[in-house]
């Protein structure tokens, strides 16, 4: 459980009736510092392939083609190990 969770439980515990606000403030907070992290880390690791791995341009003109549907439908595949 981390630190986020463990809060939210334990406001909620001595004020239930505010339980709906630290969850919406929590879903809230996560929300924005991943995206902040999302654009920090698409803007580094831009420079970083432009600087070190210059020889995989085809790859990256692919992924820019064809954004995240290449992480979506993998995703929406079911996946068994059933035998």
């Amino acid at each position: 459980m981390t630190l986020g969770s463990t809060s939210v439980i334990l406001f909620s515990a001595k004020q239930p009736a505010m339980a709906p606000l630290w969850v919406g403030l929590a879903v809230f907070g996560s929300t924005a510092g991943n995206i902040v992290l999302f654009y920090l880390s698409r803007k580094g690791g831009r420079r970083y392939l432009k600087r070190k791995l210059s020889g995989i341009s085809p790859a990256i003109r692919m992924v820019q083609s064809l954004g995240l549907v290449r992480l979506f439908i993998p995703a929406l595949i079911p996946y068994s190990d059933a035998q």
